[in-house]
């Protein structure tokens, strides 16, 4: 009895491991954008993204953007106001390469500080040989940056070592009073013993936004974080003492 309970569990494993092989196989991404993110600067016609189709297929896509506090899962295939892109729907050849393009449509929000939008770019694959095949459309999410003319004598690599970081009754405050985004990578908030927690909510701060960790009382001493750059590159920045 325990060895065919046995047997039972082993070909229970192997079946898991092969659905979990044949999933992980077909899941990856035929398409590999020219960039983890787009900086559109105030003056500019226009600006370009590609999209290699790394397939063995044909794959079309569709492209459109989103304000950036919207929801993936509420995206309605829309452009956000400010931008049209061309082309909106594409085709792809298998390792060939297709240039998105981005223009400024109407004035954004503010000609002051950084706006901040989604761009999406969907897989739609070719129609199945066999009608039981599963077949899976990835999506892909980068950032797109607007900068105003405002901003032409500022750098944006400055913004990280602006944050205001400091106690509040309702816990510690991380404030970007800077007039450019800051991406976070890995921020942490360390306590008095020296551990360190991880702040997997705090991915950005726009201009003049604020995050709260809620806490009373508070023993944090510390907020460590890196941050992403204009090119998708990773900056170190040296751990901020939290002020009360």
């Amino acid at each position: 009895m325990c060895y065919q309970r046995r047997q039972l569990m082993k070909k229970t494993f192997i079946f898991i491991v092969v659905i979990f092989i044949f999933i992980s196989s077909h899941a990856q991404a035929a398409f590999v954008l020219g960039g983890t993110r787009v900086v559109y600067n105030a003056g500019d016609n226009d600006v370009t993204l590609s999209v290699m189709n790394t397939s063995s297929l044909p794959y079309a896509g569709q492209a459109w953007t989103d304000p950036f506090h919207q929801e993936a899962g509420n995206s309605i295939h829309s452009d956000a106001p400010n931008f049209v892109i061309t082309p909106p729907v594409f085709r792809v050849e298998p390792g060939e390469t297709q240039k998105l393009r981005f223009i400024l449509a109407t004035p954004p929000p503010s000609e002051e500080v950084e706006s901040v939008y989604w761009i999406n770019v969907q897989e739609i694959p070719p129609e199945p040989k066999n009608s039981n095949t599963l077949q899976f459309a990835q999506r892909i999410r980068i950032k797109l940056f607007y900068r105003p003319d405002a901003l032409n004598e500022l750098s944006a690599s400055e913004a990280p070592t602006s944050l205001k970081i400091s106690l509040t009754e309702e816990g510690v405050s991380i404030k970007n009073p800077a007039p450019f985004s800051v991406s976070f990578f890995s921020p942490l908030l360390e306590d008095k013993t020296g551990k360190k927690h991880p702040l997997d909510e705090l991915l950005t701060l726009l201009p003049g936004e604020e995050f709260i960790v809620k806490c009373q009382p508070c023993g944090y001493t510390r907020f460590h974080f890196q941050s992403i750059n204009d090119f998708g590159g990773i900056d170190d920045h040296e751990p901020r003492e939290i002020s009360p």
